[in-house]
């Protein structure tokens, strides 16, 4: 049984490990956009949307920002203890629900992008055609398809969907052994302590053979047993750097392409 003095230990090395983190990247400030004083009936809806959108997405690249200094913080705390049932019951008190959320945010911050922009973009729009119609899908039909469509007339969207493509993409994923995915549809890779994924079903295809030998392969299926490795918390403190990192660059590009926008519209 672990007492309650060892989780005060504990934490009281967390706390002074975290004011020694060094972080190079400053969180991002909330003085995004600088909007004109008064705003004529037609541009409301936009200037709104473009604050309510752009802090929540501030809000949330701070915040993995400050959940990958707590990992950070944590694993060097964990290097203070060798008994596995000690560091197994730090990951499941402090660890593990940082862990969670902070792989998740990647996807969750790469979709308010989408989101934001759809909506923004749509807006704006209306400045660039005459015969503009509010014809933007229901909020939970906008999809990466949308962004394109109501984006691409403005010349920085291009550099904001290079960044963008960054973003939770295939290397991620790989890296994290698709850990949001699996963590909402299957059993996700764990962190620091356990196996997962003891057993693996896979239904064989065949890509580019004779359709007799498709007829005759297509449909069967293996069993592959073995497990997959956790995630070391230190890799995954650098992982998850790596994406912060690139989600900055992208949101520099979010802001260009808004302030041409704002040029556009107001002359600023």
């Amino acid at each position: 049984m672990i007492d309650d003095s060892f989780y005060i230990e504990a934490y009281v090395k967390y706390r002074k490990e975290i004011k020694n983190i060094n972080f190079l990247i400053k969180p991002i400030s909330y003085k995004r956009f600088t909007l004109p004083t008064q705003i004529s009936g037609e541009w409301v809806v936009y200037c709104e949307m473009l604050e309510n959108f752009s802090r929540q997405l501030v809000d949330d690249i701070n915040q993995l920002r400050r959940y990958i200094i707590k990992l950070e913080a944590w694993s060097k705390v964990l290097s203070y203890y060798e008994n596995e049932e000690e560091r197994l019951h730090l990951l499941l008190e402090f660890i593990e629900p940082l862990a969670i959320i902070a792989l998740n945010l990647p996807y969750a911050i790469k979709n308010r992008f989408i989101f934001s922009l759809s909506h923004i973009c749509h807006q704006a729009n209306h400045i660039k055609f005459p015969n503009w119609r509010d014809n933007l899908p229901e909020d939970r039909s906008i999809n990466l398809k949308t962004m394109d469509e109501k984006c691409k007339v403005w010349k920085n969207y291009n550099n904001f969907k290079l960044h963008f493509s960054y973003i939770a993409n295939d290397k991620f994923n790989e890296e994290t052994s698709e850990f949001r995915h699996k963590f909402h549809h299957r059993i996700p890779v764990s962190v620091e302590f356990g196996l997962t994924g003891f057993i693996y079903r896979e239904k064989y295809k065949v890509k580019k053979q004779k359709k007799y030998r498709q007829k005759k392969q297509n449909g069967r299926v293996t069993y592959t047993i073995g497990g997959t490795q956790p995630i070391p918390l230190n890799k995954l403190v650098n992982i998850l750097k790596d994406q912060y990192i690139k989600i900055v660059e992208c949101f520099k590009e979010y802001q260009n392409l808004v302030n041409e926008q704002l040029n556009e519209i107001f002359g600023i």
